[in-house]
């Protein structure tokens, strides 16, 4: 991605311009088309250009007119309505304007309410010079991250915060109660990072900055909308489709060529599908070269995918490339031991995604598509009786629990009433609060019984950590439920913003700019996300019939053999062995002399005795090594 970055002095003092270089220099694998720069007494702002659209081509940021100055990492999507808008206020631009010049004309119309009204990926700054404030916005799905830090009336704010840690003298010490929750895998604060007075601006939220400080507000949040009763289930399809289908086209607008991490599942074959399938529907347009990654295994035969992502590749002739992944798991020779300076890694297979990253780079691609948060969009809950009995839909009520018993033969029917019909119904006419209860207790959350195993904390952690740092009592943060009279609704809306995934994407991101490629993920396109919210729950997804709505959507574009086979299988065999097998030196190496049993974070002793235990064939705190190791690797790091 391009990234940005700038100081702000309100006392009048002029910006140095050697620590805007400093703030450059961390991430100048962003500036893959150059640096730009704009400094005026008091205010400095640095473009990192990375130029993914036509739009793109050809711009000069930051870019300045009538007393602002904006500096945008951004892909507008809705620029045609924007345009008619502007136009009809007497603002008219260029039909192929740059994003930046877009933006900065929303806000000479809208002013601070501009960010609700832009649909795309962006995180964007500008100075307003007559108001002598800074205003930033980020996107309402977390696509391109902002940091900021004000102190002692200065303002600095950037890409990644390694940037602001970079200039002289900076003062940002470890954040130890956001390393605490990182090791006991509880989501920390969504503004948190793990630097003392460095924030980060939350997704779909906005920042005004002046002599008086900082004020955050959010911009946007998924409305509650009355949900779309059509009278057809195939207009439930046909509708997602179209959205489905707009948010791939937009994020296909590139001038480089564009690479699909394509695996087995559903959610990444939908959107290599349906980028295939445009290719093919509309010949004529200037669509990019598209290829195709895809994890290889070797002797883990069972996780290997192809069996279905290569009937994609072979409908549509994307360009295939596979990476070994067993040759480059977390800690195997080939594989580097990868941290960044902002924050410990959570992604366990990331030297895998980084050794796809260089190969796109050598390439020459521009820009990854992923399916990463189909899950929680398409996944999430599968019990909404009330809403069916409601519409008065007995039938399917009757099997859906004739499924339910089937895929789980140890319940009785009586059990599976009792606890998946008459429980739930019950709490769902009762209260609101309640239905955030079922809500929880039906699922919803990403991971399953993974997620359980890992709220629970480490054995190894100091007894007296979380209340050291006034943590006790934390839990792991959750967006809140939509309060509709359906349980699987408040669910899906928690799912889909779980904090989790915003960390998650952000760390992506990252890794995609350290090799000046970008990231993008349909998935995540807001107008798809407020149509997934107001679909009835029986058309998400239904027990034998998993992500119903994107397997029917996705009949007549997707393989057929592919959108019936289509399913994630989580490597979990390779990271297992890695722990178990491949890294066992290396890991009792990073426990044994640990720098977080230095700190106060963890007893040293009963780490070493508890990946002892879990050599043995005790899995009960499986889930807690592998933040544990991250942190001890990027404190290492920190320190060396």
């Amino acid at each position: 991605m391009s990234g940005l970055c700038g100081i702000v002095d309100f006392r009048g003092a002029s910006v140095d311009p050697r620590s805007l270089e400093a703030m450059i220099s961390p991430a100048a694998a962003r500036a893959r088309d150059g640096i730009g720069r704009w400094r005026e007494g008091a205010v400095g702002l640095a473009h990192l250009h990375l130029n993914l659209t036509p739009e793109s081509q050809g711009e000069c940021q930051p870019l300045a007119r009538e007393g602002l100055v904006i500096t945008a990492s951004a892909r507008i999507d809705n620029r045609a309505d924007l345009l008619s808008r502007l136009a009809a206020a007497g603002w008219p631009l260029a039909a192929n304007v740059s994003d930046a010049e877009l933006i900065l004309a929303a806000y000479r119309l809208w002013g601070q309410d501009c960010a609700a009204r832009l649909l795309g990926d962006f995180a964007f700054a500008i100075w307003d010079g007559p108001r002598q404030g800074l205003f930033a916005a980020r996107d309402p799905m977390g696509l391109r991250p902002f940091y900021y830090r004000y102190q002692a009336t200065t303002c600095h704010f950037a890409s990644e915060a390694c940037q602001i840690r970079a200039i002289p003298g900076c003062s940002a010490p470890l954040r130890e109660a956001a390393l605490a929750l990182h090791l006991a895998s509880i989501i920390a604060p969504e503004d948190w990072t793990f630097f003392e007075g460095i924030a980060v601006l939350p997704a779909a939220h906005s920042l005004w900055c002046d002599s008086r400080g900082p004020r955050v507000w959010r911009h946007w949040q998924a409305p509650v909308e009355p949900l779309l009763l059509y009278s057809r289930d195939q207009d439930y399809s046909d509708h997602f489709v179209e959205v489905f289908r707009q948010a791939v086209r937009d994020r296909l607008n590139a001038v480089r060529p564009v690479a699909i991490w394509l695996s087995g599942g559903l959610d990444s074959g939908s959107v290599g599908a349906m980028a295939g399938w445009l290719r093919v529907q509309e010949p004529d347009q200037p669509w990019p070269p598209l290829r195709s990654h895809s994890w290889r295994f070797d002797t883990l035969v069972q996780c290997d995918e192809r069996h279905i992502s290569d009937l994609i590749v072979r409908q549509f002739g994307l360009i295939a490339s596979e990476i070994p992944a067993e040759t480059y798991a977390p800690f195997a020779p080939e594989a580097a031991r990868v941290t960044h300076p902002d924050e410990p890694l959570i992604q366990v297979y990331t030297p895998l995604l980084e050794t796809s990253l260089r190969l796109a780079r050598e390439q020459g691609v521009g820009l990854i598509l992923s399916g990463f948060r189909g899950d929680p969009m398409t996944e999430s809950g599968d019990f909404d009786y009330l809403e069916l009995l409601l519409l008065g839909h007995w039938l399917t009520i009757a099997r859906d629990l004739i499924r339910l018993h089937r895929h789980a033969p140890h319940w009785s029917m009586r059990r599976v009433l009792k606890n998946r019909f008459l429980r739930p119904l019950r709490l769902a006419m009762k209260d609101a609060p309640a239905l955030h209860r079922a809500a929880a207790v039906l699922g919803g959350l990403p991971g399953g019984g993974w997620a359980r195993r890992l709220n629970a904390r480490p054995s190894w952690l100091r007894p007296d950590l979380m209340p050291r740092l006034g943590l006790d009592g934390q839990r792991s943060a959750q967006a809140p439920g939509v309060g509709l009279p359906a349980l699987t609704r408040p669910a899906r809306h928690r799912a889909i913003f779980y904090p989790g995934y915003f960390r998650a994407a952000v760390e992506q991101e990252r890794h995609n700019a350290a090799f000046g490629i970008g990231y993008a993920d349909p998935w995540s396109d807001r107008r798809l996300v407020e149509l997934i919210l107001r679909f009835p729950s029986r058309m998400i997804s239904r027990i034998g019939e998993e992500k119903r709505i994107s397997r029917r959507a996705m009949r007549g574009i997707m393989p057929e053999e592919a959108r019936m086979q289509a399913r994630k299988i989580v490597p979990t065999p390779l990271f297992e062995r890695m722990l178990r097998q491949d890294a066992r030196a290396a890991i009792l190496e990073l426990f044994t002399g640990s720098r977080l049993a230095a700190r106060g974070f963890v007893t040293e002793p009963a780490l070493i005795a508890a990946y002892e235990r879990y050599l043995q064939g005790d899995h009960r705190e499986e889930g807690g090594f592998w933040n544990t190791i991250t942190a001890e690797l990027w404190l290492r790091e920190q320190e060396a």
